[in-house]
C-alpha cells in the first residue's frame, strides 16, 4: 500500500504513469494461490483489499481479521495440539489445511489439503489430526469471517509418519 501511494500514484496523478497490472496467480485453494492468489474460491483475500484500496481508497468492511499466531504446542500420535489465534471484530470459521512439499510430483506439491480439526480445551487452541506423511509439513491455519474473507498463517511441523 505505502509503495503505491509514494512511489507510483503522484507519477499516475501527474500523468506520467498509466498504471499498473495486478496478477492474481490462483483463486484454488492451492500453495501458490495462498501465497500469491488474491481470491480462494468465492473468499476475498487481504491482497484483494489493498489492491482495491489503492485504487479506489475503499477500506475492508468489517476489518480484515489479522492471524497473531499459530503455534504447534505438542504432538500426540497423529495428532497435534494447536493454538491459533486470530483478531477478529466479527466471528470466524477456522480450519487447518497442509501441504507437504516434498511430495513426487508437482500436482501433490502444490496441493494443500484440509484436515481434520476441533476445538481444544482453552480458547484459542484445536486438536488438528495430522497426515500420514514422512518429513516436514506447511501447516495452514484459516480463518474465515462472515464476508467471505478469509486470512491464513502458516507454521511447520514434522508429521509422525505412523500407519
Amino acid at each position: 500500500m505505502d509503495g503505491w501511494r509514494n512511489a507510483l500514484a503522484p507519477h499516475v496523478q501527474s500523468g506520467r504513469c498509466l498504471g499498473l497490472f495486478v496478477f492474481n496467480y490462483s483463486a484454488a485453494l492451492d500453495h501458490t494461490g495462498l501465497w500469491l492468489g488474491m481470491l480462494s474460491g468465492t473468499s476475498t483475500r487481504p491482497a484483494w483489499h489493498a489492491v482495491r484500496d489503492a485504487y479506489t481508497g475503499v477500506k475492508p468492511a468489517p476489518a480484515l481479521p489479522v492471524p497473531v499466531r499459530l503455534e504447534v504446542r505438542g504432538l500426540e500420535k497423529d495428532w497435534a495440539d494447536v493454538a491459533f489465534d486470530v483478531t477478529s471484530t466479527t466471528p470466524l470459521e477456522v480450519s487447518f489445511a497442509y501441504n507437504f512439499r516434498g511430495a513426487p510430483n508437482r500436482a501433490e506439491r502444490d496441493r494443500v489439503t484440509m484436515l481434520e480439526s476441533r476445538k481444544g480445551a482453552t480458547p484459542g487452541t484445536w486438536r488438528v489430526r495430522l497426515p500420514v506423511v514422512t518429513g516436514a509439513i506447511k501447516l495452514y491455519g484459516l480463518a474465515k469471517d462472515g464476508a467471505g474473507n478469509l486470512v491464513a498463517a502458516t507454521t511447520s511441523v514434522v508429521a509422525p509418519a505412523t500407519p
